[in-house]
């Protein structure tokens, strides 16, 4: 695939990474690249392991997988095989990031836990301990964009829900939970007073030695995202992946 050579940085956005692996076929056309996935599949392994010179690898685990909030997505064990799996197979981990998006409302927290018969609270500190063990330094967060189609599905699967007031003070505060990790966000209003870092960093390009690169322009795809213009899609998927997440920015 031929792509403008402005473009030094990719990214997979606009679907899920591990399930349409299209993105292996592009990586070649920009220097490095952010991967998000909440997959665990040998194949998506495989591509991860192959590119590792050149990937920073955002390993998505909110807790949910397989419940109704995200049926068709791996487990909190299952996430966590893929990655110890990947690093026994020599990816580094410091190149792992792993990625809580989103983290919910505490305020429907007893609604969470009692519908979906699980303990939010503690798979969010699960996946903190989890994480530390494989010796993995940086954990992204972002909050739950409740979009009005969401809101729809929502009450499709019986969700009733108290009415979100956004406070940051009633929220999970993650290095109050495990103060031995690094915690990055982007574009979010509730950011606790740490910096606030864009998908793609000066951080990724030191892990990767390419300080040699530079970001230029600004992507603007939220009010205050921190990602740089020259940054390029590597999917094409623009409808919901088979995960099928409730919360899933994109229309049905």
């Amino acid at each position: 695939t031929t792509l403008n050579t402005k473009f030094k940085f990719g990214i997979t956005e606009r679907g899920d990474a591990g399930l349409d692996l299209s993105w292996a076929d592009r990586i070649h056309a920009v220097e490095c690249a952010i991967i998000i996935s909440k997959a665990a599949n040998d194949e998506f392994t495989d591509l991860l392991l192959e590119h590792q010179d050149k990937i920073i690898y955002h390993a998505t685990c909110t807790g949910f997988g397989g419940t109704k909030f995200e049926p068709n997505v791996p487990s909190i064990d299952e996430k966590f095989d893929h990655i110890r799996k990947l690093i026994w197979n020599g990816f580094p981990a410091k190149q792992i990031v792993v990625r809580i998006d989103p983290l919910f409302p505490m305020q429907w927290r007893k609604e969470i836990d009692s519908m979906l018969n699980i303990n939010y609270l503690y798979n969010i500190k699960d996946i903190l301990a989890r994480t530390e063990s494989l010796g993995i330094e940086r954990v992204r967060y972002s909050y739950l964009d409740f979009y009005p189609h969401v809101n729809k599905r929502f009450k499709e699967i019986d969700f009733n829900f108290t009415p979100w007031t956004v406070d940051i003070k009633n929220e999970i505060r993650l290095n109050e939970i495990n103060p031995n990790l690094k915690y990055e966000s982007c574009g979010e209003y509730l950011t606790p007073p740490w910096e606030k870092v864009g998908c793609i960093s000066n951080e990724d390009l030191r892990i990767l030695n390419r300080t040699d690169l530079k970001f230029t322009g600004h992507s603007q795809q939220r009010i205050e995202c921190k990602c740089p213009g020259n940054k390029l899609e590597l999917l094409n998927h623009k409808t919901r992946c088979n995960h099928k997440c409730v919360y899933c920015y994109w229309k049905d």
